[in-house]
């Protein structure tokens, strides 16, 4: 009675270990499926950038040492002045809007900001490009406006502290981020704005 007491305790052991292995193994594989999982993501996270970027003035020693000492403005430094929007990440952008706005209200193109926003009539557009919507691939740079001319060069310039231009995007999962001109991208739930809000070029 006894050996077959110790017999059941032993066979018991053996099934208690099979399943505790079994759940471990489930375990250990229910988390290598989500680190793939989230691998996977993170290899197509896109990450859009908006900036500046400009040709500056090749200025002589007496000019530079003019503005230093405050005897000519530095407010206008640059031959042509353009806003470029880069996808500095591993996956493509899928653009869901783009917004215009300064305290005044929202710009549905460039046109309207550049003679409502700044003030610039007749501006000629050296080059603008559509953002607003589609897909942006990975390592892409959009050159969305670029301007000559000292008006338009100085106008721009000044631009960046009052307006806001801002693109919701999201991954080929439907993660979304939305990315300001001069600031860093910041993870969002979902991409909504109202239709009038809208930037369409």
């Amino acid at each position: 009675m006894a050996r077959a007491q110790r017999q059941f305790n032993w066979e018991m052991l053996v099934a208690v270990t099979a399943i505790f292995t079994s759940v471990v193994a489930v375990g250990v594989a229910l988390y290598s499926a989500k680190v793939d999982r989230d691998y996977a993501r993170m290899a197509v996270w896109p990450y859009l950038l908006i900036g500046f970027s400009g040709t500056p003035i090749v200025l002589s020693d007496e000019e530079i040492l003019a503005i230093e000492s405050g005897e000519r403005p530095a407010d206008n430094l640059f031959l042509e002045r353009s806003i470029v929007v880069m996808n500095r990440g591993m996956g493509p952008a899928v653009v869901q809007y783009a917004s215009l706005r300064d305290a005044s209200g929202s710009y549905p193109n460039w046109s309207a900001y550049l003679e409502r926003g700044l003030g610039q009539k007749n501006v000629q557009m050296a080059g603008q490009s559509h953002f607003g919507s589609g897909v942006i691939p990975a390592g892409e740079l959009i050159q969305a406006l670029r301007v000559t001319g000292p008006r338009a060069v100085t106008a721009l310039n000044t631009a960046g502290s009052d307006s806001v231009l801002e693109i919701c995007y999201c991954s080929v999962y439907q993660e979304c981020w939305v990315s300001r001109l001069g600031s860093l991208p910041r993870s969002i739930d979902s991409c909504e704005i109202d239709d009038a809000d809208r930037f369409l070029q």
